[in-house]
């Protein structure tokens, strides 16, 4: 069984003793010497010289001493930069360090991508969407935005078939007399509009209805409305009769008037 060496960044074998062995330790390679000064024999168990390329103050600074040379790596792949001096790793313990890197690599990328929702991913089209209907570019970007949203980033059924998408006012009416929505309250009251807000913000779909006028509760810091006076969630919809106050990325105070008649279900 190997083990860092106490010393340095070698590999041992864990009943060695530490002498006259050749081992790696920051940028340079130490020779240990007996007593005596010279090497001493080990009856053929060694530490093995091995080094990963970590950054030390040598290799950060602009100018290295004359002799001096960044960190070697013992490695038995010969597109590694390999020291003579040093003998290769073991086969197994080769292998482990690979898996070992590739997991790191892919540790590395998980947490990369983990900020990544779908409403990053569409944030463009959304963007796009609702810039259409405002500048009177493309009536069908008002018309079946609800639909087309809730199919594109959550994949919601019985919306959309192929380029065919519900109208607001079926969206609506699958929403509140379907099985596939619960409802959550309605926008006049803080709690409901705090739990609709965490709900979007956790990943869940989520919507606020008004007769035929559907908006999607996008996650995010509640917004400050005086006119509702309370902390409302960010929303993106539009308006087929007003187009130009179609919003997204605002308050959902800014689609609808009165807060009572606003209810918000959240999809299961």
């Amino acid at each position: 069984m190997a083990n860092w060496h106490p010393q340095g960044r070698g590999v041992r074998d864990a009943d060695d003793e530490v002498r006259g062995e050749r081992f790696c330790v920051g940028a340079r390679e130490i020779q240990q010497r007996s007593h005596a000064g010279a090497p001493q024999p080990t009856g053929g168990r060694s530490l093995t010289c091995f080094l990963i390329n970590l950054p030390t103050p040598s290799d950060r600074a602009p100018s290295r001493p004359v002799g001096e040379q960044p960190a070697t790596v013992c490695y038995q792949d010969s597109s590694w930069n390999a020291d003579p001096h040093c003998r290769p790793l073991p086969p197994e313990i080769a292998i482990l360090l690979r898996s070992l890197t590739l997991l790191a690599l892919l540790w590395v990328g998980s947490r990369a991508s983990a900020g990544e929702t779908t409403w990053t991913r569409n944030a463009s089209w959304l963007e796009q969407q609702i810039s259409a209907c405002a500048g009177g570019q493309d009536p069908g970007a008002c018309r079946y935005f609800p639909a087309r949203a809730l199919d594109r980033l959550f994949g919601v059924e019985q919306l959309c078939q192929g380029d065919t998408c519900a109208h607001p006012w079926r969206v609506a009416e699958l929403t509140i007399d379907g099985d596939a929505w619960s409802p959550i309250g309605t926008a006049n009251d803080q709690a409901t509009l705090t739990k609709a807000r965490r709900m979007a913000t956790g990943g869940l779909p989520v919507v606020a209805i008004h007769g035929g006028m559907v908006a999607l509760i996008m996650p995010g810091q509640p917004f400050p409305s005086q006119r509702w006076r309370r902390n409302v969630p960010l929303a993106v919809g539009t308006r087929v009769d007003d187009p130009e106050a179609s919003i997204y990325g605002k308050g959902l105070n800014f689609l609808f008037s009165d807060p009572a008649q606003v209810t918000l279900y959240v999809h299961k």
